[in-house]
């Protein structure tokens, strides 16, 4: 991609706007496609060989598609651009009306439909006429034209001037010296939940360096347990997927930390990459909140409410001072789900820091400029203090709703004895009793829920070093 930036030094540059249905930076969907020659082309095909792809949809009716046409502005980039020039770049364009047969392309003879001339002359790149692609990037309108880099990821470009679009292709990725896989899409559970959450993990690799990657020890884990591991061998040219990986569905229902990391890439033990997901579903009864304003919060009228799901306000604050940073911290009485939400009354956006934190460091909530506002929820099960997390219990209650017992599968690391406490939404305990004799590994324990009202509780389990929270709900 050098040759852009020499040549945008000659250049005007320009700024854009962008429209497009499907979300910028969303990886493309892949596409085969044969043109009006016969020549089939393939996306990924295309962009594994480090090229970037304009789409032009249009439609051979379409006034402003014609326009665009006429300027001849994608020819120009085709030629510079293109195989012809620095084959850098692939144009494709597609006539994505459905009810336009093949003859509108080449003019009003035989055209089932409106044309406003020949398609074809004067044109360097290949057209194709197919309604699919249009679908699948979810278009609302003619013209549409996304760029698609060699990472695959697509945004929208618009109808951009020659010295624009090569701006625009200039500042996709760019190739990094040596070895360096980077993660392309990572699909997983992150942040803070009032109950147990379903997650899928997804990683998506992508090889963004100037050399192959051939080997590499891939795994995730689960607060250290291996779920997934792999000794990948391959050779992932420059823009080529290094890995997909997609784990079976994965209950979470303690805090836990997902991590997912290629070590010993191409056998070099000093070369690693990794990432860290962590999800929330105990917090103590301590909150902090801290915010730093914009310039604009007086007249954004920024607000932060904290709800518990007894329908109680806990906090409720304006923060009206522009460029401050604000520190507030709160006790929960009720230690059950609650909510936080951060709002701009004004409509104008949030665009300060927001960070919730509980008095051991689990951050609930950390987000900048995210518009007109947010929220999430938090599950208040311990009060502060020194007690930790247990880390050699693992606590699944299954089935979860319950009828009339409440099994517990309790896996542990040591043999130990646990106090065990059962309480309702109000904090009100239904049942205590002592385990004892519990040893390493299962251990299942059955509990008389008949006499318990429909609802959802708690089940809290605690030694001298530490407790740990789960949730049912009672039918």
């Amino acid at each position: 991609m050098m040759r852009f930036y020499t040549i945008l030094c000659a250049l005007l540059c320009f700024s854009f706007s962008s429209f497009g249905q499907i979300a910028d930076g969303s990886i493309a969907p892949d596409f085969t496609v044969t043109d009006i020659e016969g020549n089939e082309h393939n996306l990924y095909d295309i962009l594994g060989e480090g090229k970037t792809v304009i789409l032009d949809l249009f439609a051979t009716w379409c006034g402003p598609c014609w326009g665009y046409h006429n300027d001849h502005i994608l020819a120009d980039i085709y030629d510079e651009f293109g195989p012809d020039g620095t084959d850098e770049v692939m144009v494709l364009a597609i006539e994505s009306d459905g009810g336009t047969n093949l003859d509108c392309l080449f003019g009003p003879t035989d055209c089932n439909n409106n044309t406003f001339g020949d398609w074809t002359e004067g044109v360097p790149y290949p057209i194709v006429n197919d309604n699919t692609v249009f679908r699948q990037y979810e278009a609302g309108y003619y013209p549409t034209i996304f760029t698609i880099f060699p990472n695959r990821q697509v945004y929208e470009m618009g109808q951009l001037q020659v010295g624009d679009v090569i701006q625009y292709l200039s500042s996709g990725p760019q190739l990094s010296p040596g070895v360096n896989p980077e993660f392309l899409e990572v699909d997983v559970a992150e942040g803070s939940y009032c109950e147990s959450v379903n997650t899928q993990p997804h990683y998506l690799m992508i090889n963004q360096g100037e050399e192959n990657v051939t080997s590499a020890d891939i795994s995730v884990t689960i607060n250290g347990t291996v779920e997934y591991e792999e000794a990948w061998v391959g050779d992932a040219a420059p823009w080529q997927l290094i890995a997909d990986i997609t784990l079976p569905s994965i209950e979470i229902s303690q805090n836990s930390i997902l991590e997912f990391r290629m070590d010993n890439i191409n056998q070099d033990a000093s070369n690693s990459v990794s990432h860290v997901s962590e999800i929330i579903t105990n917090v103590t009864n301590k909150i902090k909140v801290e915010v730093t304003t914009d310039s604009n919060s007086t007249n954004d009228d920024t607000r932060f409410t904290i709800l518990s799901m007894l329908g109680k306000t806990i906090a409720s604050e304006k923060l009206t001072d522009p460029n401050t940073t604000y520190e507030f911290e709160y006790t929960l009485e009720d230690l059950i789900c609650h909510v936080f939400i951060i709002s701009d009354n004004a409509g104008n956006g949030v665009n300060g820091e927001v960070k919730v934190s509980d008095s051991q460091g689990k951050i609930i909530f950390n987000q900048a400029d995210f518009g007109f506002g947010a929220e999430t929820t938090f599950n208040a099960s311990q009060n502060s203090g020194t007690i930790e997390v247990l880390q050699d219990v693992a606590l699944n209650i299954a089935p979860n709703p319950v009828t009339d017992y409440i099994n517990l599968n309790l896996d542990l690391g040591k043999s130990k004895n646990l106090s065990l406490t059962i309480t309702n939404t109000a904090g009100q305990p239904v049942r205590t009793q002592q385990l004892r004799g519990l040893v390493v590994g299962h251990n299942n324990v059955s509990l008389d829920a008949s006499y318990i009202s429909s609802g959802l509780y708690f089940v809290t389990l605690q030694d001298e070093t530490g407790s740990l929270t789960s949730r049912f709900v009672k039918m």
